[in-house]
């Protein structure tokens, strides 16, 4: 029994494997396993494992049915005493629970997290591990989050497992980049992404490309930052990973955006949209409106405050760094419209959140927005105060883009407060970031890379077009010959047989 458990496992976990990034293709995979299971009557650890699988394959996109298999299979592995199972199903429900209550989640990977160090099964203590780190990030405890990022490494380097090393030390990067360890970042990224590659794991591939890319555009390197993007988005289209395209896309808005080329960042933001509409995943639609509403403010358009509260109500403080940015850009619009204290009341609420969870550039972004608000208002000490707390940390950041709006905030305070040696040396800082930003050299980067990315999308289809008739050309001549030596074979036998007969 226990070679046919395996043999099972190992042939739904191929075809999990396969059909991972395909909603239609999940569903199909939860069919096929839900046959398997019809045909499998005995109640044992086997029905356990189909059901779990049944529960993994589809919690993505159907919450309903992965949390009815995943209770099944919890209430089997009791009567069993099959406590490896069990743990699975209190994983699952986490899983079906990641976009209704994350507090929720949280506590059914707990439960799995205790079940699997009951029993000393190390793979599964480090998959929870990681899963219960995710959401304790998420949640703004983020020391204990990287304590768990670090034990899972642990263990997973004692066991050998080079797929869980591959996950912990992409977690442990992406929390070393909300922290502004840019350059340790990166190399955790790129050591990531080498064995992502050595692995063929094409999904944590294409997120270790994705960080990379954010990362250098939090640091104004704005053709570097696209090339990623550009990779991470093959990869995703490579295994069809709707929602991996849905966030390139944004990142690659982001990057229009700074270089201003507003309709562009809207057009790719709106197509982000519409995928994430098709997934109905809400926590991607908020984001997605998030990203719209920053674009409709820089273009003065009315409509950024309707997208962006609506972002903020579907994100309904799940996700901290999500909220940050919407208070941030709601903050922004109530600026621009002179609404300051309400604009303030909105910069406050996101500080909170970012200082709650230590993500020192929203931070350093709402220092510098309310130091704004308190120039407009001409209370320049305050002014001064939270531009240069901006500044500091935007320096230890290294976020480019920021130091250049601030320097201009604290030359033009420096001037109103008539310390005008000060206000000449700020004003040169900008005018130095500025042409190093944005200027022609970097738009036509990004602009070669765009078509050098889009004429080798058209090389590939060609090549696949060209591989197709080639095919079908080579299938013909096959047929051909294989008719012509057919019937010469015929024609020769009937030859022989109307000689013997005479």
């Amino acid at each position: 029994m226990h070679t046919k458990r395996r043999t099972t496992r190992h042939l739904i976990l191929c075809i999990l494997v396969m059909f991972a990034m395909s909603t239609a293709a999940q569903q199909s995979v939860a069919d096929s396993l839900v046959s398997v299971l019809k045909k499998h009557t005995r109640k044992d650890t086997t029905m356990v494992n189909i059901m779990n699988d049944i529960a993994y394959a589809v919690y993505n996109n159907n919450s309903v049915m992965a949390e009815e298999y995943a209770l099944k299979s919890g209430t089997l592995s009791d009567e069993l005493g099959y406590r490896k199972g069990k743990a699975t199903s209190y994983w699952l429900l986490g899983l079906v629970n990641l976009g209704r209550n994350k507090k929720t989640s949280l506590d059914f990977f707990q439960e799995a997290l205790a079940i699997s160090e009951e029993i000393n099964d190390k793979r599964g203590m480090a998959n929870y591990l990681i899963a219960a780190g995710n959401i304790l990030r998420d949640l703004g405890n983020a020391e204990q989050g990287d304590e768990y990022y670090n034990r899972a490494l642990e263990i997973a380097t004692q066991i050998g497992d080079k797929q869980i090393i591959l996950k912990c030390l992409t977690n442990i990067s992406r929390s070393l980049m909300s922290k502004g360890k840019y350059a340790q970042a990166i190399e955790g990224h790129k050591k990531a992404s080498t064995l992502a590659l050595e692995l063929d794991d094409k999904p944590l591939l294409s997120r270790c490309y994705n960080n990379i890319g954010t990362i250098y555009m939090m640091q104004s390197n704005y053709p570097v930052a696209l090339n990623y993007f550009l990779m991470a988005m093959r990869v995703n289209e490579q295994i069809n990973d709707k929602s991996g395209i849905l966030g390139n896309l944004l990142n690659i808005a982001g990057v229009k955006s700074e270089q201003k080329d507003y309709e562009a960042a809207l057009q790719n933001a709106k197509q982000a949209l519409t995928i994430a509409e098709e997934i109905g995943d809400t926590m991607r639609i908020s984001i997605c409106l998030t990203n719209i509403g920053h674009i409709y403010i820089h273009m003065n358009d009315d409509q950024a405050l309707e997208y962006l509260e609506r972002a903020l109500s579907l994100s309904g403080g799940h996700n901290i760094v999500q909220s940050v940015n919407t208070l941030t850009s709601i903050g922004t619009i109530h600026r621009k419209n002179g609404n300051y204290a309400l604009a303030l009341s909105s910069y406050d609420e996101a500080l909170k959140l970012a200082e709650k969870i230590g993500l020192k550039r929203g931070i350093a972004q709402v220092w510098y927005s309310m130091g704004n608000v308190y120039y407009l208002q001409k209370d320049y000490a305050n002014a001064l105060d939270f531009s240069l707390r901006s500044h500091s940390l935007a320096q230890e950041l290294g976020l480019l883009e920021l130091l250049k709006d601030i320097h201009n905030q604290l030359a033009n305070t420096y001037a109103a407060r008539n310390d005008f040696r000060n206000a000449f040396e700020h004003h040169k800082q900008f005018k130095s970031f500025n042409d190093s930003i944005f200027n022609a050299s970097n738009v036509k980067k990004i602009a070669d890379l765009e078509s050098a990315y889009q004429h080798d999308k058209e090389r590939q289809l060609f090549e696949a077009e060209k591989q197709k008739k080639d095919l079908a050309i080579k299938s013909q001549r096959t047929i051909i010959l294989t008719l012509t030596v057919a019937f010469f074979f015929y024609y020769s036998l009937h030859q022989q047989f109307t000689v013997y007969t005479h």
